[in-house]
């Protein structure tokens, strides 16, 4: 199944940010895990924003 690409663009980050999250978590506090992690979620966030934005995904997370 296809996806609009703002919402495809959001499944993409939020699998990337999951990753990152769960590889920080696992690595030494003075890795670079925490900046790739930052990165991350910065993409997260913006692709989130731009679902929302277009109509695809709700103001606010409908858990949590």
């Amino acid at each position: 199944m296809t996806h609009p690409k703002e919402l495809q663009a959001y499944y993409e980050a939020r699998e990337g940010y999951d990753t990152a999250e769960r590889r920080w978590g696992n690595s030494l506090p003075d890795s670079d895990e925490e900046t790739i992690w930052a990165d991350h979620y910065g993409c997260y966030k913006v692709a989130r924003y731009n679902a929302v934005k277009a109509g695809y995904l709700p103001e606010t997370p409908e858990f949590g």
